[in-house]
C-alpha cells in the first residue's frame, strides 16, 4: 500500500471516529438539539427534543417547526424567519433567550432556547439548542412566593426586626421597628445599632460585639433578655431584645426581635402599686385596729390580774399567764405590722426604714450592719420606695444565710441621673456552681425592673459580694413618668 493510500485511510479513520463522537454527543445530549432548514422544516431532533417536547421522530421531521410553539410565537414564527433572511435582523438567532414551548399533549413549559446559523454550501440551516427549565421555574417561583411571605410577615410584624452585620451597622429593620423607635427607615440604615441604645451600653454594645465575635461568649444572641431602648426624642423604654446569629457564606449577621414592654411594665407597676396600697392598709388594721384592741384587752386583763391576786384567788395565776400571752400577741402584731409596712410614707422615709434594718440585724448579734446614706435624699413615689426597701432586705438576708459574713454595709446615694442603692459584706463571695435563677436574685431583677431600675449581682475584689440596684430619677419624683 501507497503512503498516499495509507494517509488517506487514516483520514477516513480519523473522520469515522469523529462522526461517532458527534453521534454519541447527539444521542446523549441532556438539551434538545433540533434542526431546521430556510422554510423552517424540522430536518432533524435528538432524543433528548424528542423527550421534551413528547414526540418520536418520524411525527415531527418535515414538519414546520411551529408545530412545537403555542400561540401567538406558532403564526409569528415564519414571518420572524422570513424577515431575518431578508434583513438579517435576528431576534433569537446567535442570541439566545427563555420562549414557551408547546408538548404534543397541549401543555405549555418555560424553555431556554439559543439558535446558531449553519452554512453547507448554498444552503442555510438553523440548529436550536432547548432546555427545559420547568424545575428552575418552580423552584424560582417558590423562592419568590417565600420571599414574599418573609416580607409580608416582616412588614405586618407587631415586633421590631433588626439586622446588623458584624460591625453593628443595620442593614434592615421593619416598620414595627421604625414605629417603636421613632425614626424612618432612611435616618438608620448604615448607622451603628448602638444608636438605639441609652448609656452605659451605647458605650459598651461595640466591645460586646467584638467579643463575642473572637471568644463566643453571649449576653444576648441566642438567649434574650430585657433591656432598655432609646427612641429618637431621647425617651428611654423598656423592651425585650432576643438575638440570633445567621450567616450568610462568609458574612455573620445578627437579626434583633424588638417587643416594646411599656404597657406591660405600667400595668405590672400599677399592680404592684396597688399591692403596696393593700399591703399598707393591713399595716395600719393591725397596727390601729387589732393592735389597739389587744392593748385594750391587756389593760384589762392586768387589771383583772391585780384584782384576784389581791383576792389571793386561784384563777390569779391564769390571769397572769393570759396577760403575758397577750402582751406577746400585741408585740407579734407589731412587727408583723412593721414589716407590711416597713418604710414611713413620708419622702424621707426609706432612709429611715433602711437605718431600722441595719439596727435590726446588728441588735441580733452576730453580724456588724451599718447604714450609710444622706439623709436628704427624697423619694416621693411610695411603691418606688418600698421596691428599694425590699431589695435591699432581700440582700441582707441571703448576705446573713449564705456569705458567712461578719460584717454588712447598707449604702445609698445620688448618682448620675438618679439613685443608687448598694448591699456589700466581706463573706466568702459566690458559690462555685452559683444558679443564675436563683429565686432571691430573680425577685430581686423583678423587683428593680418594676421600678424601671437596673441590679447588678457582682464579687467584689476584696471577697464578699455586692448587690447595686441603681433607679432613674424619674422613678423618685412626685409624677412617676
Amino acid at each position: 500500500m501507497s503512503t498516499l493510500d495509507k494517509r488517506s485511510g487514516r483520514a477516513e479513520d480519523a473522520l469515522r471516529e469523529s462522526e461517532k463522537r458527534l453521534r454519541a454527543i447527539w444521542e446523549t445530549a441532556v438539551e434538545g438539539i433540533i434542526t431546521i432548514d430556510e422554510q423552517g422544516v424540522i430536518e432533524s431532533l435528538n432524543p433528548a427534543a424528542c423527550r421534551i417536547f413528547g414526540y418520536t421522530p418520524v411525527e415531527v421531521i418535515g414538519r414546520n417547526v411551529s408545530t412545537l410553539m403555542p400561540s401567538p410565537d406558532r403564526e409569528r414564527h415564519d414571518s420572524y424567519l422570513a424577515n431575518y433572511l431578508r434583513t438579517g435582523h435576528a431576534k433569537i438567532i446567535g442570541i439566545g433567550r427563555e420562549v414557551t414551548g408547546l408538548r404534543r399533549d397541549g401543555t405549555t413549559f418555560p424553555m431556554d432556547l439559543s439558535v446558531s446559523e449553519v452554512r453547507l454550501g448554498e444552503r442555510r440551516l438553523f440548529s436550536g439548542l432547548v432546555r427545559d427549565i420547568s424545575e428552575r421555574k418552580q423552584a424560582e417561583a417558590a423562592l419568590r412566593e417565600g420571599e414574599q411571605r418573609l416580607r409580608a410577615i416582616m412588614e405586618t410584624a407587631v415586633d421590631g426586626i433588626i439586622t446588623i452585620d458584624e460591625r453593628g451597622l443595620i442593614e434592615s429593620l421593619n416598620p414595627a421597628a421604625c414605629r417603636i423607635f421613632g425614626y424612618e427607615l432612611r435616618e438608620l440604615l448604615g448607622r451603628n445599632v448602638k444608636v438605639l441604645m441609652p448609656p452605659p451600653y451605647h458605650e459598651q454594645h461595640d466591645g460586646y460585639l467584638t467579643r463575642y465575635l473572637h471568644t463566643g461568649e453571649a449576653r444576648i444572641i441566642g438567649i434574650g433578655r430585657e433591656v432598655t431602648g432609646l427612641r429618637q426624642d431621647g425617651t428611654t423604654f423598656p423592651m425585650h431584645l432576643s438575638v440570633c446569629e445567621v450567616r450568610l457564606g462568609e458574612r455573620r449577621l445578627f437579626t434583633g426581635f424588638v417587643r416594646d414592654i411599656s404597657e406591660r411594665r405600667q400595668l405590672e407597676q400599677a399592680v404592684a402599686a396597688a399591692a403596696e396600697q393593700e399591703r399598707a392598709h393591713l399595716a395600719r388594721e393591725l397596727h390601729d385596729g387589732l393592735g389597739q384592741q389587744l392593748g385594750g384587752l391587756l389593760f384589762m386583763m392586768n387589771g383583772l390580774c391585780r384584782d384576784l391576786q389581791s383576792a389571793r384567788a386561784r384563777e390569779a395565776e391564769t390571769a397572769k399567764q393570759l396577760s403575758q400571752e397577750l402582751a406577746t400577741a400585741i408585740a407579734q402584731a407589731r412587727a408583723l405590722s412593721h414589716e407590711l409596712y416597713a418604710v414611713p410614707p413620708e419622702p424621707d422615709g426609706l432612709a429611715e426604714a433602711l437605718g431600722n434594718l441595719a439596727d435590726r440585724v446588728a441588735g441580733d448579734g452576730g453580724v456588724a450592719c451599718a447604714f450609710k446614706g444622706e439623709t436628704s435624699i427624697l423619694v416621693h413615689q411610695p411603691a418606688t420606695a418600698s421596691h428599694l426597701y425590699r431589695i435591699t432586705q432581700e440582700a441582707v438576708q441571703n448576705a446573713l444565710k449564705h456569705s458567712r459574713a461578719t460584717r454588712i454595709e447598707i449604702e445609698m446615694a445620688l448618682s448620675a441621673g438618679g439613685l443608687t442603692l448598694a448591699v456589700r459584706d466581706n463573706g466568702i463571695g459566690f458559690p462555685a456552681q452559683r444558679s443564675s435563677q436563683g429565686i432571691g436574685l430573680h425577685t430581686m431583677e423583678q423587683r428593680a425592673k418594676l421600678i424601671s431600675g437596673q441590679l447588678t449581682a457582682r464579687a467584689r475584689p476584696e471577697g464578699g459580694v455586692e448587690v447595686i440596684c441603681s433607679v432613674p430619677e424619674t422613678m423618685l419624683a412626685k409624677t412617676a413618668k
